[in-house]
């Protein structure tokens, strides 16, 4: 997640992130909240408003895999399969240059799981002849599949930026793995089986071989080493998790990735988007230094099945949901399924009463007569989530003092007065941390240069109030500084 969110964010230096669209299967809000921050947003109080009302960042997500309501995403719950793809657009811009453009298409969602993933990046700016390839696809994509309210100038945009032409941008249909095998496929790396496959090398995880094992079985299948290791930020080793999640299909020339897995449902309904690069730029996944043959784990694959068929059973019913002003609808349930919400159990197609007419989350728990079970949030739109301004500014402050002095925001002894009067012994509330006040702390030079070391890699990320009140510090302790140092 971590790696996905720094491919997301990161560009080159001076540039501050404008506006941005994506789309993910699920999201939590850890990693929500860490793309944010990521961002710059957090020091920024009017910035981080915005983004709380949903006017500089758009995300959609399956319906039944947002498990919060937040304003900047929306449920989306397709007629046919389900919203697989994981694409971002982002804009950042410098002032006197020209704004930025970049798009990551990846495997992995937006969330805290400890997967295996891929994912390739692309920058650009604008050229002005609206005839780029890459960017008209990424465009289409998007006004093909999502409602994108005040985020349309983005996409118009993105027809102008030059990517390259040496790769391309596929909104996955039918025909798509027709033309990859045509290619030449070589080796094919997916979490998830059951497309048919001509004879190549498989890489996958070892319930998949065994749930397929007459499906594959002239085919190389492999899984994860058990001692899988990358390279760390320092150039080192560093242990790779075993889940695979990654999503690629390695022809003579090629390297497709993304979100498809090898599954009829990935091709035939979902919505998917893989990208086209070079087999000279995909060096990594052309080895096999970190994969083995597959041994039979000898699972239950008749039980396997069963859940696998309760599992689209409850994606049929998630497709099924809808929400007016007064009630939930679940018009698309099996027989011999249950659904049960807010304490009350119904069977067959069911409604059940709405009270918040705002956004927000309810918890359908699922269970069918063979005594599957599972639990699905669904995000219900309404009214926009209110934004709480003190709140904000606090938000931007917090992170701005513990990424000046580290540890947390909390208020120090001498913040603490007791209270005069007849309560004896009684104190009142902690006076809230300021940054003003944490950089008046500061009472020897030592501490004063480090703090403006550090003031000064980060006060151009913000904005507003935040960045006055760090350069008026720079400028009154220079002074300072001078005089000390002589």
């Amino acid at each position: 997640m971590e790696s996905l969110i720094k491919a997301v964010s990161k560009i080159d230096d001076g540039y501050k992130f404008e506006k941005g669209i994506g789309c993910t299967y699920s999201v939590d809000e850890g990693a929500f909240r860490a793309l944010a921050k990521h961002l710059g947003i957090y020091y920024d109080a009017d910035k981080l408003k915005d983004f709380e009302e949903g006017k500089l960042f758009r995300l959609y997500a399956q319906q039944g895999h947002i498990p919060f309501a937040h304003n900047a995403i929306t449920a989306v719950n397709p007629k046919m399969g389900v919203l697989h793809a994981k694409v971002y657009c982002m804009k950042f811009t410098k002032e006197k240059e020209l704004p930025k453009y970049k798009v990551v298409v990846a495997s992995a969602n937006l969330t805290n799981a400890d997967e295996l993933n891929v994912y390739a990046s692309f920058t650009g700016e604008i050229q002005g002849n609206g005839n780029n390839k890459f960017g008209n696809s990424v465009a289409d994509f998007f006004e093909k599949h999502f409602e994108n309210d005040g985020f349309t100038s983005l996409i118009d945009e993105l027809r102008t930026v030059g990517f390259g032409e040496d790769c391309e941008f596929i909104d996955v249909c039918k025909e798509t793995f027709e033309d990859i095998k045509k290619e030449g496929l070589k080796k094919v790396i997916s979490p998830f089986l059951g497309i048919d496959l001509p004879e190549t090398i498989i890489i996958s995880r070892p319930d998949q071989f065994d749930m397929y094992a007459d499906k594959y079985n002239n085919s190389q299948c492999r899984v994860l080493c058990a001692d899988v290791y990358g390279s760390d930020n320092s150039g080192g080793k560093a242990p790779l998790p075993l889940l695979l999640h990654a999503k690629a299909y390695i022809t003579e020339m090629n390297v497709y990735l993304g979100s498809a897995n090898a599954t009829k449902r990935a091709f035939d309904n979902n919505i998917e988007a893989l990208v086209r690069i070079p087999k000279s730029d995909a060096k990594y996944l052309t080895e096999e230094t970190w994969i083995t043959d597959h041994t039979a784990d000898g699972i239950n694959v008749t039980e396997a099945q069963n859940q696998r068929q309760f599992d689209r059973d409850c994606m049929q019913i998630t497709a099924g949901f809808s929400a007016d002003e007064n009630y939930y609808v679940f018009s698309a349930v099996p027989s011999g399924y249950a659904l049960t919400l807010n304490g009350k159990r119904k069977t067959c197609n069911a409604v059940f009463e709405r009270k918040i007419a705002s956004a927000h989350t309810i918890t359908l728990k699922i269970e069918d007569e063979h005594d599957h079970k599972c639990e699905i949030i669904l995000l219900v739109s309404g009214k926009p989530l209110s934004v709480n301004a003190d709140k904000i500014s606090r938000d931007c402050e917090e992170t701005l003092i513990k990424e000046l002095f580290g540890g947390t925001a909390a208020p120090t002894d001498g913040s603490r007065e007791k209270m005069s009067g007849k309560a004896s012994g009684s104190q009142q509330m902690p006076k809230p941390v300021t940054l003003v006040g944490k950089l008046r702390e500061i009472k020897n030079l030592d501490d004063l240069q480090n703090v403006r070391d550090k003031v000064s890699e980060i006060k151009d990320k913000s904005s507003g109030e935040q960045q006055d009140i760090l350069n008026a510090f720079m400028k009154q302790t220079e002074r300072i500084m001078n005089n000390g140092n002589k």
